[in-house]
């Protein structure tokens, strides 16, 4: 006991201080990437990074050296290949919103109109590709589509692909409760087992 009141009596106001901002600067970081791909690869990163110190300190030199240099690789990568959901997670209008907001959350994509839709669809042997990408960015992967802005319903999913429509060969991108896009190329899937 004596031992535990004596490491806090060499505690100064400026390291509890110090903790708050680190401990509070790691929770927004956390806040603002959670449940994207760049945060579960960051997680991949952290713990590279731990193993890397438990190497050093006891004495795995070699080791150290090589994970040291993986996790500097892959922070790097990282900040290329993730550029889009950064730049999406950084993007607030104000410091405030940074420190005290939380990040933008869809709605709830409303799952039982676009499957009445999708029904109504196979009954009338019409075909219709739907995307819900929730978090993540297809900025990269999507190719052309036009820019629409509207709530989902049957009426709509039902117009959009009707065959003499001139989007209906394209996907619906549904972000949230919204039509975010029509007409949109989806990239073709590089699996080899599929029939």
């Amino acid at each position: 006991m004596t031992d535990f009141l004596a490491f806090f009596s060499t505690i100064r106001w400026q390291d509890l201080v110090d903790i708050i901002i680190n401990s509070y600067i790691l929770f927004r970081v956390y806040v603002l990437f959670q449940g994207t791909n760049a945060f579960r690869v960051l997680v991949g990163i952290t713990s590279l990074w731990i193993l890397q110190e438990v190497a050093a300190s006891i004495g795995l030199i070699l080791t150290s050296w090589a994970v040291r240099g993986i996790t500097t690789a892959a922070a790097i990568i990282i900040i290329v290949v993730f550029r889009n959901e950064i730049r999406a997670a950084l993007q607030v209008r104000n410091l405030k919103a940074f420190l005290w907001g939380a990040p933008n959350r869809e709605y709830a994509a409303p799952v039982e109109i676009v499957a009445e839709s999708v029904y109504q669809m196979g009954r009338k042997r019409i075909g219709a590709l739907i995307v819900f990408p929730g978090k993540e960015d297809l900025t990269e992967v999507i190719h052309g589509g036009i820019p629409w802005d509207g709530n989902v319903s049957q009426e709509m999913l039902l117009s959009i692909f009707w065959p003499k429509n001139p989007v209906h060969d394209g996907a619906v991108i549904i972000q949230g409760n919204r039509v975010a896009e029509v007409g949109v190329l989806l990239p073709l899937s590089q699996r080899q087992d599929l029939p």
